[in-house]
């Protein structure tokens, strides 16, 4: 054998340890158990005000660095506790997702202090109908359509003004109202959490026109300048007050 095959021989033998090696380790990791632990879910949706006693709830093991915090290990930690928000199918349930001990279901508990729920019909999601659910921030805005004018001056206007602000959403539904001679109509009600001088307004603005919400980030609690919005044909004009 010349000195060239020897050196090609031991080359191929050094991969070939080397190939072994890293297969080894490979498989000593795969093999070292990843550290679990038990995550209380929702087996389905779990509406916010709701006694939580005989939720249904499954329990899954998620890898220890995935868990969230505060997660629940058990359904023994639902025992007498309420929903403070709504909860999705297959969501974890959180120790902050439940109102304090003592609590009495319905949506009257989760109701601030010097707070009342009213429920609207809602024309308009602006933009974003999929994403409103309960706990989400809004601004309520009314619109009302006015005709001045006649003839061919005759002019056609929609005003929308803010009525109410970073106003947290209970609940979420769709009805179907069923109208004689007429195709049914889907409407979507949300319920709201406002102050108890603020109940008037609203009602008075829902029977003017129609309501309609606009979604607010998290964290945006800033309330903006209030104005009126004029559409006259394609054109916008924004009024401030």
């Amino acid at each position: 054998m010349d000195r060239r095959a020897k050196i090609f021989l031991a080359l191929a033998a050094l991969c070939g340890l080397a190939t072994t090696g890293i297969a080894r380790n490979v498989i000593e990791q795969q093999a070292t158990p990843i550290a679990t632990v038990p995550v209380l879910m929702a087996a389905e949706e779990l509406p916010l005000g709701m006694a939580t006693s005989a939720a249904p709830t499954r329990v899954a093991q998620w890898p220890r660095a995935l868990a969230p915090d505060g997660v629940l290990a058990n359904a023994a930690a639902l025992q007498g506790r309420v929903l403070a928000r709504t909860i999705a199918a297959g969501e974890p349930i959180l120790a902050s997702a439940l109102l304090p001990e003592g609590k009495g279901a319905g949506m009257d508990a989760v109701i601030g202090a010097e707070m009342r729920a009213v429920s609207v019909k809602v024309d308009q999601v602006i933009g974003v109908a999929g994403f409103l659910q309960p706990g989400s921030r809004v601004d309520v805005f009314a619109t009302r359509k006015h005709s001045s004018g006649s003839g061919e001056e005759r002019v056609h206007e929609s005003r929308s003004r803010a009525v109410l602000e970073n106003v947290r959403v209970l609940a979420v539904d769709e009805r179907v109202v069923r109208n004689e001679g007429g195709p049914d109509e889907e409407i979507k009600v949300v319920t709201l959490e406002i102050e108890s001088a603020e109940v008037a307004g609203l009602a008075t603005a829902e029977q003017g026109g129609r309501i309609k919400l606009a979604l607010r980030g998290q964290g945006d609690d800033e309330e903006t300048a209030r104005g009126v919005q004029m559409l006259l044909g394609t054109d916008v004009h924004e009024v401030r007050f």
